[in-house]
């Protein structure tokens, strides 16, 4: 579908649709924060673990919506931002708070997410297979993302126009259906009750 909409919209109907602040970007937003909603009330015996995940979530939302880049005088996510900025000492230090505070969380949900997966004695399950999807969709969107600009950066090479509107539109579809398989992930009832370890 992605592939579709990227081969034969007009650029006055793609633009609105993939651009940054576009309709998959501000649609991402929403998502990100049901699928915070959806962690916290899927399960009482694991509820501070899945809090945890509705932080990132919500960390998550915030970065597409820009507060990354909102409230500073540069992005907090650029290193130049902390070693080259003019930006006071302690607008500095709370920033790199919270990008600390948003890589301990996306290293603990990759355990979490894989702790569940390795012992969920039913690999057959779609709970399963949505959060599988979910991680996949989120690296992958966050790779394309970037990869223009590395290819420029390191390698000299410019992407075309038309290679740059596919890039463009999986990495907004990818970044949109990846919050969506979460929050499917989450919503099931019963979706993240403690697993039943594979008998050896």
């Amino acid at each position: 579908m992605l592939t579709i909409l990227a081969t034969f919209l007009s650029d006055d109907t793609f633009q609105p649709l993939f651009m940054e602040s576009g309709f998959f970007e501000q649609n991402s937003i929403v998502i990100w924060l049901l699928a915070a909603i959806a962690a916290m009330i899927s399960s009482k015996s694991q509820r501070w673990h899945h809090g945890a995940i509705a932080m990132l979530f919500v960390l998550c939302a915030a970065r597409e919506a820009d507060w990354h880049k909102k409230f500073t005088t540069d992005g907090i996510l650029k290193v130049r931002y902390y070693t080259n900025s003019a930006a006071p000492l302690a607008e500095k230090m709370i920033a790199a708070f919270v990008v600390i505070l948003f890589i301990s969380l996306v290293c603990y949900a990759l355990y979490f997410c894989i702790r569940c997966f390795r012992s969920s004695a039913d690999w057959r399950n779609a709970r399963v297979y949505f959060a599988f999807v979910g991680v996949s969709l989120f690296f992958v969107g966050k790779a394309l993302d970037r990869s223009v600009a590395l290819l420029q950066q390191l390698f000299q090479i410019t992407v075309s126009d038309s290679w740059g509107r596919y890039i463009q539109a999986y990495e907004e579809g990818f970044e949109l259906l990846g919050p969506l398989c979460f929050a499917m992930a989450f919503a099931w009832r019963d979706a993240w009750s403690k697993p039943r370890m594979v008998e050896k």
